[in-house]
């Protein structure tokens, strides 16, 4: 009973501020809660020694800061992920496969397989007799942004060679974690696995450990999308066959220039400064064209990889006809 007026108590906290979980347990449960998304709200369903109920609550944003004061409650909320509340959810990459690291906890990271909605992630980590460990855990993201959650597991077997044995191969579930990508080059990682004597959090960012060629020649594909222009007959979406872009690199500096097709004279040249973070770049610049317009723009997930080309770019006209872009560039690398 003690365990359900905690358990109570939270739920009160919940209701009072109006939140929505997309999932919760308690410490020492397997899981006593549950909730049920719809696209208004859901069911929030306990079970705590064979006593329990159902409350339906409704969708809002949850802060850290409301969810520090749950776990002050004595809720585990170790493994839930949300954004401030005025940050807004949003999926921040086309694709979060990468090797991700804390440079702060060198020797340990979390490689992300992403295949379509769904992640797969192996966490290299130490035990607690300091031998190499793994665990893994793979999850979808049911809010539809960029929260993934899913089962720890750990496995165990033989070690390879000729006599391996895949019927030796063991998998227990652990625990549970979270993954919420921050922005393009940024995560959380929530866990708690072993009954709760490994809870916290672990912020991660993209492993960069070699750096793709990028440079060259490509022939590039554009969907642009525009609005706030003041002229509204340009307003909407796009596409533009180029004859050529050119990519090239010169210290921190990043040029692509893209050449209209049917008309060599309509060039638009970006200009940026720029990064590499794991396997994608970004940055952000100036854009002109031979039109006069100027303007400003940023990039993010540039990659290169078997010779074809993809970026993201928002750019903003500041003359001409000052319309928002954003556009989506594909390319196949001729050289």
């Amino acid at each position: 009973m003690k365990r359900l007026k905690s358990i109570m108590t939270g739920l009160v906290f919940i209701l009072t501020l109006g939140l929505i979980f997309p999932f919760a347990t308690y410490a020492g449960q397997q899981p006593p809660v549950y909730l049920y998304y719809d696209n208004t709200g859901a069911v929030f369903t306990y079970d705590v020694n064979s006593t329990g109920g159902s409350y339906q609550v409704f969708k809002q944003p949850v802060s850290f800061a409301e969810i520090n004061a749950l776990q002050a409650l004595g809720l585990d909320v170790s493994f839930l992920a949300a954004p401030d509340s005025t940050n807004g959810l949003t999926s921040a990459a086309v694709s979060y496969q990468d090797w991700w690291w804390n440079p702060a906890q060198g020797g340990m990271g979390v490689n992300v397989g992403q295949q379509g909605n769904t992640i797969f992630a192996a966490w290299s980590l130490y035990g607690d007799d300091g031998k190499a460990s793994f665990l893994s855990f793979s999850g979808t993201n049911p809010r539809g942004d960029a929260f993934y959650y899913g089962n720890l597991y750990r496995n165990t077997g033989p070690s390879p060679g000729p006599g391996y044995n895949p019927a030796l191969v063991t998998t227990a579930a652990v625990g549970s974690a979270s993954i919420f990508f921050t922005s393009d080059t940024a995560a959380i990682l929530r866990y708690s696995y072993d009954n709760g004597s490994h809870a916290g959090t672990l912020g991660l960012e993209r492993y960069s450990f070699a750096r793709p060629a990028i440079d060259g020649t490509y022939q590039p594909l554009a969907r642009v999308t525009s609005s706030g222009c003041n002229d509204s007959t340009l307003n909407g979406t796009g596409y533009v066959t180029y004859q050529n872009a050119t990519l090239s690199t010169d210290g921190n500096t990043l040029s692509l220039v893209l050449y209209a097709g049917g008309d060599i004279s309509r060039i638009t040249t970006f200009t940026a400064n720029y990064s590499q973070a794991g396997s994608v770049f970004l940055g952000s610049g100036t854009v002109t064209n031979t039109l006069g317009y100027v303007g400003t723009f940023s990039f993010r997930d540039l990659t290169v990889d078997d010779d074809l080309l993809s970026l993201r770019i928002s750019s903003q006209d500041s003359s001409g006809p000052l319309c928002h872009h954003e556009w989506v560039v594909t390319g196949i690398k001729t050289n």
